[in-house]
Protein backbone atom coordinates (compact mmCIF):
# COMPACT_ATOMS: atom_id res chain seq x y z
CA UNK A 1 0.00 0.00 0.00
CA UNK A 2 2.68 2.13 1.06
CA UNK A 3 4.53 1.40 -2.53
CA UNK A 4 0.97 2.38 -4.13
CA UNK A 5 1.23 5.51 -2.43
CA UNK A 6 4.59 6.25 -3.13
CA UNK A 7 4.42 5.82 -6.77
CA UNK A 8 0.94 8.11 -7.08
CA UNK A 9 2.62 10.75 -5.05
CA UNK A 10 5.72 10.34 -7.24
CA UNK A 11 3.68 10.75 -10.46
CA UNK A 12 1.46 13.44 -9.06
CA UNK A 13 4.78 15.15 -8.47
CA UNK A 14 5.84 14.74 -11.34
CA UNK A 15 2.56 15.83 -13.48
CA UNK A 16 2.53 19.25 -11.06
CA UNK A 17 5.76 20.20 -11.87
CA UNK A 18 4.78 19.39 -16.03
CA UNK A 19 2.24 21.59 -15.89
CA UNK A 20 3.70 24.06 -13.28
CA UNK A 21 6.93 24.34 -15.53
CA UNK A 22 5.39 24.32 -19.08
CA UNK A 23 6.89 27.97 -19.70
CA UNK A 24 10.14 26.72 -19.85
CA UNK A 25 9.62 22.85 -20.58
CA UNK A 26 11.88 21.88 -18.52
CA UNK A 27 12.04 21.12 -14.32
CA UNK A 28 14.63 19.10 -11.80
CA UNK A 29 14.19 15.73 -11.00
CA UNK A 30 16.93 14.24 -8.74
CA UNK A 31 20.39 15.41 -10.71
CA UNK A 32 19.11 16.07 -14.10
CA UNK A 33 17.28 18.44 -15.27
CA UNK A 34 14.12 16.36 -17.45
CA UNK A 35 11.54 16.81 -19.98
CA UNK A 36 8.67 15.44 -20.79
CA UNK A 37 6.47 14.43 -23.66
CA UNK A 38 2.71 15.44 -24.07
CA UNK A 39 1.23 12.54 -22.44
CA UNK A 40 4.02 11.67 -20.29
CA UNK A 41 5.22 8.49 -21.00
CA UNK A 42 8.94 9.43 -22.44
CA UNK A 43 11.84 11.60 -20.57
CA UNK A 44 14.16 13.65 -22.59
CA UNK A 45 17.27 15.33 -20.16
CA UNK A 46 18.13 18.19 -20.49
CA UNK A 47 20.66 18.95 -18.48
CA UNK A 48 22.45 17.77 -14.93
CA UNK A 49 22.54 20.19 -12.45
CA UNK A 50 25.66 18.91 -10.23
CA UNK A 51 28.69 17.08 -12.08
CA UNK A 52 31.70 17.44 -10.68
CA UNK A 53 35.52 17.56 -12.54
CA UNK A 54 36.39 14.00 -13.43
CA UNK A 55 33.22 12.42 -12.61
CA UNK A 56 31.33 9.01 -13.49
CA UNK A 57 27.70 9.83 -14.84
CA UNK A 58 25.36 7.06 -14.56
CA UNK A 59 22.48 8.34 -16.97
CA UNK A 60 19.21 6.30 -15.47
CA UNK A 61 16.90 4.08 -17.85
CA UNK A 62 13.81 5.47 -16.18
CA UNK A 63 12.05 7.60 -13.31
CA UNK A 64 9.68 5.82 -11.49
CA UNK A 65 8.33 3.87 -14.76
CA UNK A 66 8.63 6.49 -17.09
CA UNK A 67 11.64 5.75 -19.67
CA UNK A 68 14.03 7.82 -20.89
CA UNK A 69 14.43 8.03 -24.31
CA UNK A 70 16.43 11.36 -25.19
CA UNK A 71 19.43 13.13 -24.63
CA UNK A 72 18.64 17.11 -25.45
CA UNK A 73 20.27 19.51 -27.14
CA UNK A 74 23.55 20.52 -25.21
CA UNK A 75 22.17 19.00 -22.11
CA UNK A 76 26.23 17.74 -20.84
CA UNK A 77 28.31 20.85 -23.23
CA UNK A 78 30.97 22.16 -21.12
CA UNK A 79 30.74 19.72 -18.01
CA UNK A 80 33.97 17.76 -16.73
CA UNK A 81 32.55 14.62 -16.41
CA UNK A 82 35.20 11.70 -17.69
CA UNK A 83 32.45 8.80 -18.17
CA UNK A 84 28.65 8.60 -19.14
CA UNK A 85 27.04 5.34 -18.94
CA UNK A 86 23.74 6.01 -21.17
CA UNK A 87 21.21 3.30 -20.52
CA UNK A 88 19.67 1.29 -23.50
CA UNK A 89 16.40 2.74 -23.17
CA UNK A 90 17.73 6.01 -25.51
CA UNK A 91 17.01 6.22 -28.81
CA UNK A 92 18.70 10.12 -30.07
CA UNK A 93 21.39 11.63 -28.52
CA UNK A 94 20.64 15.27 -29.72
CA UNK A 95 22.68 18.22 -30.81
CA UNK A 96 26.04 18.94 -29.26
CA UNK A 97 24.97 17.00 -26.19
CA UNK A 98 28.45 16.80 -24.73
CA UNK A 99 30.10 20.04 -27.05
CA UNK A 100 32.96 20.49 -25.44
CA UNK A 101 33.32 17.80 -22.80
CA UNK A 102 37.17 17.87 -22.88
CA UNK A 103 38.05 15.92 -20.13
CA UNK A 104 35.42 12.92 -21.29
CA UNK A 105 37.33 9.79 -22.00
CA UNK A 106 34.72 6.94 -22.11
CA UNK A 107 31.41 6.92 -23.02
CA UNK A 108 29.37 4.25 -24.82
CA UNK A 109 26.15 4.24 -27.26
CA UNK A 110 23.67 1.24 -26.29
CA UNK A 111 22.11 -0.42 -29.84
CA UNK A 112 18.81 1.63 -29.03
CA UNK A 113 20.44 4.85 -29.96
CA UNK A 114 19.27 5.41 -34.15
CA UNK A 115 20.40 9.28 -34.10
CA UNK A 116 23.72 10.92 -33.49
CA UNK A 117 22.89 15.22 -33.80
CA UNK A 118 25.13 17.25 -35.10
CA UNK A 119 28.27 18.15 -33.30
CA UNK A 120 27.35 15.64 -30.29
CA UNK A 121 30.72 14.79 -29.07
CA UNK A 122 32.52 18.21 -30.75
CA UNK A 123 35.77 18.86 -28.99
CA UNK A 124 35.95 16.18 -26.57
CA UNK A 125 39.54 16.21 -26.09
CA UNK A 126 40.58 12.83 -24.08
CA UNK A 127 37.84 10.77 -25.98
CA UNK A 128 39.93 7.57 -27.33
CA UNK A 129 37.48 5.13 -28.47
CA UNK A 130 34.24 4.89 -29.76
CA UNK A 131 31.61 1.99 -31.05
CA UNK A 132 28.83 3.33 -33.12
CA UNK A 133 25.89 0.42 -32.84
CA UNK A 134 24.32 -0.74 -35.93
CA UNK A 135 21.08 0.74 -34.72
CA UNK A 136 22.75 4.24 -35.46
CA UNK A 137 20.73 5.29 -38.94
CA UNK A 138 21.54 9.53 -38.72
CA UNK A 139 24.83 10.82 -38.25
CA UNK A 140 25.28 14.54 -38.02
CA UNK A 141 27.77 16.80 -39.46
CA UNK A 142 30.96 17.44 -37.36
CA UNK A 143 30.34 14.56 -34.90
CA UNK A 144 33.59 14.14 -33.60
CA UNK A 145 35.52 17.42 -34.64
CA UNK A 146 38.27 18.16 -32.89
CA UNK A 147 38.61 14.79 -31.00
CA UNK A 148 42.51 14.72 -31.40
CA UNK A 149 42.96 11.65 -29.04
CA UNK A 150 40.56 9.32 -31.12
CA UNK A 151 42.24 6.83 -32.38
CA UNK A 152 39.35 3.89 -32.97
CA UNK A 153 36.02 3.69 -33.99
CA UNK A 154 34.17 0.74 -34.63
CA UNK A 155 31.97 1.24 -37.43
CA UNK A 156 28.94 -0.93 -37.07
CA UNK A 157 26.44 1.79 -38.42
CA UNK A 158 23.79 1.56 -41.63
CA UNK A 159 24.19 5.41 -42.27
CA UNK A 160 24.44 6.73 -45.57
CA UNK A 161 26.37 9.61 -45.45
CA UNK A 162 29.32 10.60 -43.59
CA UNK A 163 28.79 14.21 -43.36
CA UNK A 164 30.27 17.51 -43.43
CA UNK A 165 33.43 17.85 -41.11
CA UNK A 166 32.42 14.42 -39.38
CA UNK A 167 35.87 13.51 -38.01
CA UNK A 168 37.41 16.73 -39.00
CA UNK A 169 40.97 16.98 -37.01
CA UNK A 170 40.91 13.77 -35.78
CA UNK A 171 44.91 14.36 -35.43
CA UNK A 172 45.19 10.66 -33.66
CA UNK A 173 43.25 8.12 -36.39
CA UNK A 174 45.15 6.43 -37.59
CA UNK A 175 42.97 3.93 -40.17
CA UNK A 176 39.03 3.60 -40.73
CA UNK A 177 37.05 0.94 -42.38
CA UNK A 178 33.61 2.67 -43.66
CA UNK A 179 30.71 0.69 -43.89
CA UNK A 180 29.14 -0.73 -47.14
CA UNK A 181 25.48 1.77 -46.69
CA UNK A 182 27.96 4.87 -47.12
CA UNK A 183 27.20 6.10 -50.38
CA UNK A 184 28.10 9.80 -50.16
CA UNK A 185 31.35 10.79 -48.13
CA UNK A 186 30.83 14.63 -47.49
CA UNK A 187 32.86 18.04 -47.73
CA UNK A 188 36.00 18.14 -45.24
CA UNK A 189 34.66 14.80 -43.94
CA UNK A 190 38.47 13.97 -42.81
CA UNK A 191 39.93 17.46 -43.27
CA UNK A 192 43.18 17.58 -40.94
CA UNK A 193 43.44 14.19 -39.69
CA UNK A 194 47.14 14.24 -39.78
CA UNK A 195 47.69 10.49 -38.30
CA UNK A 196 45.21 8.85 -41.18
CA UNK A 197 47.34 6.44 -42.97
CA UNK A 198 44.54 3.78 -44.50
CA UNK A 199 41.26 4.44 -45.07
CA UNK A 200 38.51 1.47 -46.57
CA UNK A 201 36.34 3.08 -48.96
CA UNK A 202 32.96 1.06 -49.09
CA UNK A 203 32.06 -0.47 -52.14
CA UNK A 204 28.76 1.15 -52.69
CA UNK A 205 30.18 4.63 -52.25
CA UNK A 206 29.57 6.91 -55.45
CA UNK A 207 30.56 10.57 -54.41
CA UNK A 208 33.29 12.26 -52.30
CA UNK A 209 33.04 16.16 -51.46
CA UNK A 210 35.34 18.78 -51.67
CA UNK A 211 38.05 18.24 -49.24
CA UNK A 212 37.04 15.03 -48.05
CA UNK A 213 40.88 14.28 -47.48
CA UNK A 214 42.26 17.67 -47.26
CA UNK A 215 45.43 17.90 -44.73
CA UNK A 216 45.52 14.12 -44.26
CA UNK A 217 49.62 14.40 -44.53
CA UNK A 218 49.65 10.86 -43.79
CA UNK A 219 47.19 9.10 -46.23
CA UNK A 220 48.35 6.93 -48.92
CA UNK A 221 47.01 5.84 -52.14
CA UNK A 222 43.33 5.09 -50.65
CA UNK A 223 41.70 2.31 -53.54
CA UNK A 224 38.77 4.38 -55.20
CA UNK A 225 35.79 2.48 -55.76
CA UNK A 226 34.58 1.80 -59.27
CA UNK A 227 30.96 2.81 -58.46
CA UNK A 228 32.59 6.66 -57.24
CA UNK A 229 31.19 8.49 -60.06
CA UNK A 230 32.09 12.01 -58.32
CA UNK A 231 34.33 13.50 -56.27
CA UNK A 232 35.14 17.13 -55.48
CA UNK A 233 37.81 19.72 -55.88
CA UNK A 234 40.82 19.60 -53.24
CA UNK A 235 39.98 15.94 -52.65
CA UNK A 236 44.19 15.26 -51.89
CA UNK A 237 45.31 18.76 -51.13
CA UNK A 238 48.03 18.58 -48.68
CA UNK A 239 48.38 15.21 -48.53
CA UNK A 240 51.48 14.91 -49.04
CA UNK A 241 52.65 10.69 -48.86
CA UNK A 242 50.10 10.03 -51.72
CA UNK A 243 52.09 9.27 -54.60
CA UNK A 244 52.12 11.90 -57.50
CA UNK A 245 51.48 9.29 -60.30
CA UNK A 246 48.44 8.31 -57.89
CA UNK A 247 47.30 12.15 -58.12
CA UNK A 248 47.40 12.31 -61.58
CA UNK A 249 45.47 8.89 -62.50
CA UNK A 250 42.62 10.23 -59.88
CA UNK A 251 42.41 13.75 -61.68
CA UNK A 252 42.45 12.33 -65.10
CA UNK A 253 40.17 9.74 -64.25
CA UNK A 254 37.74 12.16 -62.84
CA UNK A 255 38.62 15.41 -64.79
CA UNK A 256 38.52 17.27 -61.45
CA UNK A 257 41.34 19.38 -59.87
CA UNK A 258 42.21 17.46 -56.96
CA UNK A 259 45.01 19.08 -55.89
Amino acid sequence: MKKIRFFTAFFLTLLCQAFLFANTSTFNQGNFVISMNDDFTEITINGIIECNYNADVIIPDNFDGIPVTEIGRSAFSYKDMKSVSIPNSVKKIGEAAFYNCTYLKEINIPDSVTELGHSVFYRCLELEKITIPSSVTTIGSEVFTVCPKLKEINFLVRVSEIKYRTFSSCKSLESITLPDSVTTIGQNAFINCEALKTIKLPKNLKTIGNGAFESCSSLQNPEIPASVTSVGTGLFKGCNSITLTYKISIARRFNTDIF
